[in-house]
């Protein structure tokens, strides 16, 4: 198994069962605040079909089926999926998960299938031009005009702001963050108006609508 392979294979590890812990625990991420974000961004509509890219245990999936839409997961992790189909079974049919192996970048769905592409910290997975890519592919299951797509995660200002950081975090170092003078402008050479919010010191919103 290749490198990049093994940074999406969450059924390796051992704390896969305390993911939630460990997210809220790292207190740089404010994990709550953005799945929070992410929800509000979306702006969503209860006749809204969404995409989760990345869903595992279901916790955006959650917050986003409150609001009477439906709600599409994909995960390459089948011990994810496990942790979210208990949580998200109360919501009577309205969400459906599937195990995909590549989910930014063979999105198993037709042209114009959702009016919403969500992701939380799932991008950072890719490397730099396997981010354009999945951006395009996101863009294929678009409903256009007026799809949105909503990506939080972990976000540099630039590369020296990154390459502090992981002088100092070193559970970063084998990811690929993205920067905001390069990731924003990815989406506008898409086709994407893009929008910015900060939730945390490196934690970033953003939200990129067809136009």
């Amino acid at each position: 198994m290749n490198g990049k392979a093994k940074k999406w294979d969450f059924d390796t590890y051992d704390s896969i069962d305390r993911y939630d812990y460990i997210m809220r625990n790292v207190k740089r991420l404010r994990y709550d605040d953005t799945l929070a974000a992410v929800a509000r961004k979306a702006m969503i509509k209860k006749t809204d079909v969404v995409l989760d890219i990345g869903t595992g245990n279901g916790n955006l999936a959650e917050l986003l089926l409150q609001n009477g839409c439906k709600v599409i997961g994909l995960d390459p992790s089948t011990k994810m999926i496990e942790l979210a189909a208990p949580k998200l079974a109360q919501f009577d049919g309205r969400f459906n998960i599937d195990v995909c192996e590549n989910p930014f970048l063979a999105i198993p769905y037709p042209n114009n299938s959702f009016d919403t592409v969500v992701s939380t910290f799932s991008i950072h997975h890719l490397p730099g031009h396997d981010k354009q890519l999945a951006i395009t592919e996101m863009k294929r299951v678009l409903k256009n005009p007026g799809g949105l797509i909503v990506i939080g995660d972990v976000i540099f200002k630039d590369n020296e702001d990154k390459a502090r950081a992981l002088a100092q975090y070193h559970d970063m170092e084998d990811e690929y963050q993205p920067t905001l003078d390069t990731f924003p402008f990815m989406f506008e050479n898409a086709g994407f108006a893009v929008e910015i919010e900060q939730v945390a010191d490196t934690v970033y919103i953003v939200s990129a609508s067809l136009i």
